[in-house]
């Protein structure tokens, strides 16, 4: 097990009031590129941000995708309870926490098993909804990026939202799996990433928390722990192997084909030699065996 702490700092953390993550996508399956118990892998990060949740006697922030589908097993759906139960949440709904995407059936969600914490500076705003309020902080589940658009379609930048929203301190961010922290005017845009490494793409990924101080409106990662080797690519790579195999064959398969070739050892040799310029001794000395196999 790892645990990494980061040099980043946006300002200067010196009292923790909220810890802002998003993105757990809590479910009994396991992904092909997982090596662990992975149901407990994502139980160890609930624990982790409750104890670091207790340590601070602070607020946790999900910014939605708490689950990875509405309609989920009910075991995670006791996880999170009892996570809300013991720890003063605040939450937004994600797209995966909703049947068919919708924030209309949100009284569906497995979401509203977990209490929220009201805390009045903060704004939730769930998948499909626009802010309006006018508060300090936004946690909204809203695909946006910083650098490169990882989405098949024409989203915001994450700079772009901080000058569209300009009533904000804090905006936290949920959709995008990748990590990053925009500052504007003062203002910040936390993207915390997702809690977990749920695809081989996000081997390299290093999950984590933001802890939150509001007085100063400054954000520090807090990473996570994470066993280096629970995520392989090697599915990928026998993925890759079956599908190159079988691209040969299917082009060998239409050479002979094309060639007007059969699946016959003495017709295609007997063609071979009339085709080709060998020596006479050694087509002989092939016919002789050819008769005598027969």
């Amino acid at each position: 097990m790892s645990s990494q702490k980061s040099a980043l700092c946006v300002g200067k953390v010196k009292k923790v009031d909220a810890i802002l993550t998003s993105d757990w996508h809590l479910t009994t399956r396991t992904p092909v590129c997982r090596t662990d118990n992975y149901l407990n892998t994502q139980l160890d990060k609930l624990d982790e941000i409750a104890d670091l949740a207790s340590e601070h006697n602070c607020y946790v922030i999900v910014a939605g995708d708490i689950f990875d589908r509405w309609n989920c097993d009910w075991r995670i759906i006791r996880y999170w309870y009892e996570f809300c139960q013991n720890n003063k949440t605040i939450w937004c709904a994600g797209q995966h926490d909703l049947q068919d995407n919708n924030a209309d059936n949100l009284d569906t969600s497995p979401i509203m098993a977990g209490k929220v914490t009201a805390w009045d500076c903060v704004d939730i705003c769930h998948w499909g909804r626009v802010p309006s309020e006018e508060k300090n902080i936004l946690a909204w589940h809203v695909p946006v990026y910083h650098k490169e658009n990882p989405y098949h379609a024409e989203v915001s930048t994450a700079k772009a939202l901080l000058k569209k929203y300009p009533q904000y301190r804090l905006i936290l961010t949920g959709d995008n799996h990748q990590t990053f922290v925009v500052e504007h005017n003062g203002a910040l845009l936390v993207n915390t990433g997702s809690l977990l490494r749920s695809s081989a793409a996000q081997i390299n990924h290093k999950p984590c928390v933001f802890l939150y101080d509001f007085d100063n409106n400054a954000v520090e990662p807090y990473f996570l722990d994470i066993d280096e080797d629970a995520v392989t690519d090697n599915h990928l790579v026998t993925k890759k192997f079956k599908e190159d195999v079988s691209s040969k064959v299917s082009k060998f398969c239409d050479k002979m084909s094309s060639a007007d070739y059969k699946i016959d050892f003495h017709a295609n040799l007997k063609k071979y030699m009339e085709t080709n310029d060998i020596d006479d001794a050694v087509v002989c000395e092939i016919n002789k065996t050819m008769e005598k196999a027969k």
